[in-house]
């Protein structure tokens, strides 16, 4: 039963990995530039350690693609598989991943069939759907899969600053968030700040700002050995960050609830036709979660019983406040989160356009956050099974976890 639900989180990307196995490439905004990419890469190996992903775009310090996710592709071409191959393969593992790291990261709040949803919800999120098979933004597809690993990371890293055992945790926080760097340096930076500042919120009561701020020091190392393993490449090229890179094209509030999906790139028009909608399935569950949680704990749903002995009432009180602590969690995660999808919902539109004078180095578009948006209310939505006992039924949890996969289909 351990690896059950993780089976299942591998069963439901099916869906959204099955596109991928019609033949040839698949028509997105970027064309068959990653392939290409792959080719050079594996043309010149004599730049193996400097190489970027140039071909069809100018070097960017920060927003240009990191080689990473080819050099993942490189390797599966070298054991007999076609380019073009190797690009859809590491598409597939990553939407596979994706799903259980977000399952992972929810483990740590919420129950296992909370965790499942919040991984489906997570997996068929529109923009995360509209980032492979609309943009074909390779790179930032694979960041999809290391975003819920590495705030597990930072989170997991928050320990007691006397803890003997520290320097584990510390290693394991490190490495995700050098691996985010080596695949998208900008997002890297951004997401670095918004888990950051999430954990923070997470831990606000049981730490002090010296133990947030140590707590931080992880992240940094992440990112400056992220620099260093990327350091050939940055000699070699320069630490180029364009003027003219970033695109102010923001989000109207109306387009997060429309249902048009178009294919068209990014215009900043209230007539564009690419789809930034956050889906009628995660907003829902999301509203469905906050209505449950503002309920009594469900610990108040089990009753004493007058006339129990001593030992066994004392049991009772231990389950209640084990149930009740868990409860609490889950009811500060659900707020926190929420929160954080707001706070960042509303960064895509133009009434934060004087805070991208200075974000707008790291990306190109302001609505790349909404993968960081993607992240938070999945998790939120996935909450919903946590506050109402009649919804952990095996054809309750059943009924959820379709709802994102065939909300996915048009």
């Amino acid at each position: 039963m351990k690896f059950l639900f993780p089976l299942l989180v591998v069963l439901l990307a099916v869906f959204a990995v099955a596109p991928l196995e019609y033949p040839g490439a698949f028509q997105s905004q970027s064309g068959l530039s990653a392939t290409y990419n792959l080719i050079n890469l594996d043309q010149n190996p004599a730049q193996f350690f400097h190489w970027a992903p140039t071909i069809g775009s100018t070097f960017d310090f920060f927003r240009t693609d990191g080689a990473l996710p080819y050099i993942v592709a490189e390797l599966f071409h070298l054991i007999g598989i076609s380019y073009l191959d190797a690009i859809k393969l590491v598409y597939a593992l990553a939407w596979i991943a994706s799903g259980l790291t977000m399952y992972a990261l929810a483990r740590k709040w919420f129950s296992q069939a909370s965790a499942l949803l919040a991984a489906a919800v997570y997996v068929y999120l529109p923009y995360h759907i509209a980032t492979v098979y609309v943009r074909g933004a390779f790179a930032e597809s694979v960041a999809w899969a290391i975003l819920p690993l590495a705030l597990l990371s930072i989170v997991n890293c928050q320990l007691p600053i006397s803890n003997s055992k520290r320097f584990l945790p510390t290693a394991y926080c490190l490495l995700p968030t050098a691996l985010l760097f080596l695949i998208q340096p900008g997002i890297a930076i951004l997401f670095s700040i918004f888990a950051v500042v999430t954990v923070a919120a997470l831990n606000w009561r049981t730490g002090s700002l010296a133990h947030w701020l140590i707590g931080s020091l992880p992240v940094l190392i992440g990112l400056a050995i992220g620099v260093l393993l990327d350091l050939p490449t940055i000699l070699r090229y320069g630490a180029i960050v364009l003027s003219n890179g970033f695109n102010a094209n923001f989000v109207y509030p109306f387009q997060l609830f429309s249902s048009l999906w178009g294919f068209g790139a990014s215009t900043g028009s209230y007539l564009d036709q690419f789809p930034f909608q956050l889906g009628v399935v995660p907003v829902g569950l999301a509203i469905i979660a906050v209505a449950l949680g503002w309920r009594a704990p469900r610990a108040a749903e089990s009753k004493s019983i007058a006339d129990a002995s001593a030992s066994q009432q004392a049991n009772l009180n231990r389950t209640e406040a084990v149930v009740s602590s868990d409860q609490r969690a889950a009811q500060r995660a659900l707020v926190i989160f929420l929160v954080a999808a707001l706070v960042l919902t509303l960064l895509t539109f133009e009434i934060a356009a004087p805070l991208w004078n200075a974000l707008g180095i790291f990306v190109t578009y302001p609505w790349q956050l909404l993968a960081f948006v993607g992240l938070a209310l999945a998790l939120v939505a996935g909450a919903v099974l946590e506050f109402d006992l009649r919804l952990t039924t095996p054809a309750m949890i059943a009924f959820f976890v379709a709802l994102p996969v065939v909300a996915s289909y048009g």
